[in-house]
């Protein structure tokens, strides 16, 4: 086995496709920590005292559960407090012992409807966005960190062109201010492929989630990067500047429920009418 590109001691256990490097255990977990520091630093959400909730998400889990393992560490240097918020059906496949012992707060949302309807990206996304603001509005979070990487943004902007809904464009973005508090993608300066394989080294088991469907944008993607998982930043770089172009030229509102945009002349968006995510309660 070779050894580890960074620091050249340890045996190599992942070779990043993004960078080619060969990552040893430790120098994977840092890059990682490395990557939602960046990602935080961008959204200005790296302050002292910060009181930041992690939601585990449907739409991704294992992203979610990734977070819960390293976010506390890039927050204890700046005395901040994570809160993982728990729904109920997920909590029996999820060992909150070990979350709390990692430096988590952890607390309970009974939600209702339990899980998302469908599997389509948007709908899954603003289920959790929307559970996710009541629950730290309640509990009087500074910001919501969601576990969206640079692979999931490139893959939801393909899907909202692909699907011609341009409502969907809000899901492509790195973050969203307009909310209290303000939602963040911990994950947005790393590839899906590095936190894959740090969740599989580590063995962290996510739940089942809602597995959004987009497999067509996979497909596409797939094809323009010579059948490899990630995109190269050129090709990232453009989708952004495509995106930005995109979003300036809707002039969209934001619903005041999910914070998502919609393109009607209401401050609620179809997919929060039709989910009446009103009915959430949280417990302790």
């Amino acid at each position: 086995m070779k050894k580890c590109s960074v620091c050249g001691r340890r045996q190599a256990v992942y070779k990043r496709t993004y960078s080619g490097e060969l990552l040893c255990k430790t120098c994977l977990e840092r890059a990682v920590i490395k990557g939602v520091r960046r990602s935080l630093a961008e959204a200005h959400a790296l302050r002292p005292m910060m009181k930041l909730l992690l939601p585990l998400t449907f739409s991704n889990p294992l992203g979610s559960l990734v977070l819960a393992s390293v976010l506390p560490k890039v927050e204890r240097q700046y005395n901040g407090r994570v809160t993982l918020a728990l729904p109920q059906s997920l909590s029996t496949d999820v060992d909150e012992e070990v979350l709390t012992r990692s430096g988590l707060d952890v607390v309970h949302v009974k939600l209702e409807p339990e899980r998302p309807p469908s599997r389509d990206p948007i709908e899954c996304w603003r289920f959790d966005r929307r559970w996710a603001l009541r629950t730290a509005f309640q509990l009087s979070q500074d910001a919501i960190i969601l576990p969206l990487t640079r692979t999931d943004l490139n893959l939801l902007l393909i899907h909202t062109i692909l699907s011609g809904r341009p409502e969907g464009l809000s899901e492509a973005l790195p973050s969203i201010t307009w909310t209290k508090p303000p939602i963040i993608s911990g994950l947005s300066k790393l590839e899906g492929e590095i936190v894959a394989a740090y969740s599989a080294i580590n063995k962290i088991n996510p739940p089942q989630g809602c597995n959004p469907d987009l497999w067509a944008s996979k497909e596409l993607v797939y094809s323009v990067a010579r059948r490899r998982p990630e995109l190269e930043f050129s090709s990232h770089k453009s989708l952004t500047l495509l995106l930005e172009g995109l979003t300036r030229s809707l002039h969209p509102r934001h619903c005041r429920m999910c914070g998502g945009f919609t393109v009607g002349n209401g401050d609620v968006c179809q997919y929060c009418s039709k989910l009446d995510l009103n009915a959430y309660l949280v417990t302790r």
